[in-house]
């Protein structure tokens, strides 16, 4: 989640009920961390995303949201 501006892609922020007891600025802490891909294209990072960052009937998973990244797992047909 690079670049977006400020507040993009933060996972811990005052929107979230638990995180604002902390009187902390919204930034990012949660990170997905990944080797560079193959030739082949196999790790390449296809998408990367914040998750959990709604309430569940009134209440939030987690003090601070997560974050979901999907990498290529097949080759290149090249």
């Amino acid at each position: 989640m690079h670049g977006g501006g400020p507040g993009h892609g933060s996972t811990w922020s005052n929107t979230n009920s638990y995180a604002a007891l902390e009187y902390e600025p919204g930034r990012r802490i949660d990170c997905v961390f990944a080797g560079l891909p193959l030739r082949s294209g196999l790790g390449q990072i296809l998408v990367c995303r914040v998750v959990c960052d709604d309430e569940v009937n009134s209440a939030w998973p987690s003090d601070h949201f997560g974050v979901c990244a999907e990498l290529c797992s097949e080759p290149d047909a090249g």
